[in-house]
């Protein structure tokens, strides 16, 4: 038996991307470094990065749960971390809090220097610290949010 303790944090995700669908770009696992070679190297409005977070029976291998969990730039300008059980509905596991409606060009950005910085056109208005590492990810085993080696959000699966 697994247990698990998940924080949540209350923010003004907007339905609107409530599940990955056709109104969004899936950009694949990661979001990399600036001049590491490797792309993407940022998120605009409706596209995000995704992971899943697997359970399995220890001793059998078999599948009992998946957790799907996507890292969206929202339209609204929020950057936002949704999770969606098995059988269960979409939460919001992580926001930056930053939103407006019609924000002017959003985008998340991996700079050179190792921070993540949500920028409404030139306005910055969300950054990381400065971590090691090379890319912004989903953990496949705890769902935490990571920018580089360091986790900024708490589990979610």
């Amino acid at each position: 038996m697994i247990a698990a303790v998940v924080a949540l944090v209350a923010v003004s995700a907007s339905p609107a991307a409530a599940y990955p669908g056709s109104d969004l770009t899936n950009k694949g696992l990661a979001v990399y470094k600036q001049g590491s070679g490797s792309s993407p190297t940022q998120l605009t409005v409706n596209q995000y990065i995704w992971n899943d977070v697997v359970f399995k029976n220890a001793a059998t291998g078999q599948v009992y749960s998946v957790t799907k969990l996507w890292l969206v730039v929202q339209s609204d300008g929020n950057l936002v971390l949704y999770k969606h059980p098995s059988g269960g509905s979409t939460q919001v596991c992580w926001a930056v809090n930053q939103y407006q409606a019609n924000a002017p060009s959003p985008k998340l950005i991996y700079t050179s220097t190792g921070r993540a910085q949500l920028w409404w056109d030139n306005v910055l208005k969300w950054q990381s610290g400065a971590y090691g590492g090379s890319s912004i990810d989903i953990s496949g085993s705890t769902g935490q949010l990571y920018i580089g080696y360091q986790p900024i959000s708490p589990a979610c699966y």
